[in-house]
């Protein structure tokens, strides 16, 4: 598994989607989200937040609202 294919593993919840482009890795989401679904990535060269707990995701979508952004989307389908 290369280092890309590990980083898509950690894009999406059932209710929300990171998109690492437009991440600044500013924190804010992961300091709006009380369930600590949210991290950084630990590799030095990729700075941006993940999903590291995708089942403690219940939907309230405070980390979409934290993001200003807009690297953090609900997800539709």
């Amino acid at each position: 598994m290369n280092i890309h294919q590990l980083i898509r593993k950690h894009r999406c919840t059932a209710f929300v989607r990171v998109e690492p482009s437009r991440c600044e890795a500013c924190s804010a989401c992961i300091n709006a989200c009380s369930r600590h679904v949210l991290g950084l990535t630990p590799i030095p060269w990729h700075h941006h937040v993940r999903v590291v707990d995708a089942a403690k995701c219940k939907g309230c979508k405070l980390c979409i609202e934290a993001c200003t952004q807009g690297a953090i989307t609900p997800v539709t389908s």
